[in-house]
């Protein structure tokens, strides 16, 4: 049986200036089957973990490319800074 990674010593508790290096963050890839994606949102939420839905991630051959990096870049700083 798996159980849930636990949180690092101190994760997700931070002050004001302070950087979170180790952010309870999961990241949802775009493409999946629709019941992949609802699958992970309800594991995300039963373990509390905040979760992330990528959007507009362009690709290559299945694979994020330099646009699709930066966009997932983008958003993934969008949810980490205050």
């Amino acid at each position: 049986m798996h159980t849930a990674p636990q949180p690092r010593p101190g994760a997700g508790h931070h002050h004001a200036g302070e950087v979170n290096l180790f952010p309870n963050l999961f990241l949802i890839n775009t493409g999946l089957r629709k019941e992949i994606t609802e699958s992970i949102i309800e594991i995300c939420k039963h373990f509390n973990v905040e979760y992330l839905q990528l959007k507009d991630i362009g690709k290559q051959a299945g694979h994020p490319n330099i646009v699709g990096m930066e966009a997932i870049a983008k958003q993934v700083l969008a949810v980490l800074q205050p």
